[in-house]
């Protein structure tokens, strides 16, 4: 909740939107669904980190997902793709 308010109230819209499934307020697949609802956050593209087991197919619309322990290098240039 706190997250959507930040970025409803941004003057500058991130790139790429970082997602952890494990936030601790609620998890990253109900703050996407939230940023999915907003027309105008929808469009940014979105990856989910995690160490359960799961596809992109499991999260429609999420772009990707990336398996924890996350190797930085091949995640900047996944984010890099997205922009």
């Amino acid at each position: 909740a706190e997250a959507m308010t930040h970025l409803r109230l941004s003057s500058s819209l991130p790139d790429v939107i970082l997602l952890d499934y494990l936030m601790p307020l609620e998890n990253g697949i109900s703050f996407w669904y939230a940023l999915n609802d907003d027309y105008n956050l929808c469009h940014l593209p979105t990856v989910l980190m995690t160490a359960h087991e799961m596809s992109p197919i499991n999260v429609i619309g999420v772009r990707a997902v990336v398996k924890k322990p996350i190797d930085e290098e091949a995640l900047l240039v996944l984010m890099n793709t997205l922009r």
